[in-house]
């Protein structure tokens, strides 16, 4: 194999019908896949700091009044293998060209209420894929339980990164605004794969749509979640109109937790700012940001333990664990690109 063939593509991705069909819902949108990249989301940080200082170059040479109408591009970028996929907290995720979907999405928003957009990214992403699939807070994409069991596993998940912008011209109104660009970041298991180094099962949309490739959902994936996106901009309300769709997709409400300080209780599901509620012995508490991570574990209490409040919530004696981690500030979400 030459060199040259090492970088060209394996897969026949429909670049003109993405960009076509994305731009006619956002506005101009550069789709591009390639072969090989550390990460996507790293790849947008890093084309984002050229564009930040071609700006302050801008600035400096025309002024002000030039450099405020730039606005970052908005950009597609797919990656057939990532050789440094990460999630949160620095966690590798793994992907290649015949059994994964990785991309981001980099985009200039301006939203003046961020609560929740996550779950809102993750409502989009599982809406365009099956019903069987639904969401783990705080944004992974999961198996839904099967009767009588525990749901998983996981075949999915997302990194959320936003990046401040300076204050920029809204063409819309003679006013300036706050910009920021947000990076989207996503990895799907689509075909089945073997990973020996992780201690969980891990699941793919095949499981639940056997004819899925890579190159035919990624429009449908994409196009929901900048309709999401779009509806979550344009309204200052943040999580509460998605509220009601994310709570059919739940995957851990009603199903007993362990908080990671050792607390017992059971997730309610989430309020309308898109916070993970769970019922412990002495209160219910609200938990805004962190990581859920899911696995059976034995129960001492008795079953009549469950609140008589929440009767529907008898489900089974095993524990999904939550570990609670505090997020980076610009790390809004879950897994990972």
């Amino acid at each position: 194999m030459s060199a040259t063939d090492v970088v060209k593509l394996q897969l026949n991705w429909p670049i003109d019908e993405l960009n076509q069909n994305l731009s006619s819902l956002w506005g101009p949108i550069s789709v591009e896949c390639l072969p090989s990249v550390d990460s996507t989301n790293s790849e947008l940080q890093r084309r984002f700091k050229d564009f930040q200082q071609k700006v302050a170059s801008i600035r400096k040479t025309e002024g002000e009044e030039v450099a405020q109408f730039i606005a970052a591009p908005a950009t597609l970028l797919i990656a057939e293998t990532q050789t440094a996929g990460r999630g949160r907290h620095g966690k590798a995720w793994q992907s290649n060209a015949a059994s994964s979907l990785t991309f981001s999405l980099g985009i200039p928003v301006n939203l003046s209420n961020w609560s929740g957009l996550s779950l809102v990214v993750g409502l989009a992403i599982a809406q365009a894929l099956h019903p069987d699939i639904g969401l783990k807070w705080p944004n992974d994409l999961w198996m839904r339980a099967k009767e009588g069991g525990l749901p998983g596993p996981k075949l999915g998940g997302i990194l959320i990164e936003a990046v401040s912008q300076a204050q920029m011209h809204d063409s819309s109104a003679t006013k300036q605004v706050n910009i920021s660009y947000l990076i989207v970041g996503v990895g799907i298991n689509i075909a089945p794969q073997q990973y020996p180094e992780l201690d969980q099962a891990m699941a793919c949309v095949q499981d639940v749509l056997p004819q899925a490739v890579n190159t035919e959902i990624i429009l449908p994936i994409a196009s929901s979640i900048l309709k999401a996106l779009e509806k979550f901009q344009d309204n200052d309300q943040g999580f509460l109109p998605f509220h009601a769709e994310f709570v059919d997709k739940d995957v851990l409400a009603g199903h007993a937790v362990v908080l990671s300080d050792g607390r017992e209780g059971w997730a309610l599901g989430v309020d309308t700012k898109g916070q993970l509620l769970v019922k412990t012995q002495d209160h219910t508490e609200a938990i805004l940001s962190g990581e859920v991570s899911v696995r059976p574990v034995s129960r001492s209490e008795p079953l009549e333990a469950i609140p008589s409040s929440h009767p529907e919530l008898v489900q089974n004696s095993v524990a999904p664990v939550i570990q609670q981690d505090n997020l980076d500030q610009n790390q809004i979400s879950s897994d990972p690109s």
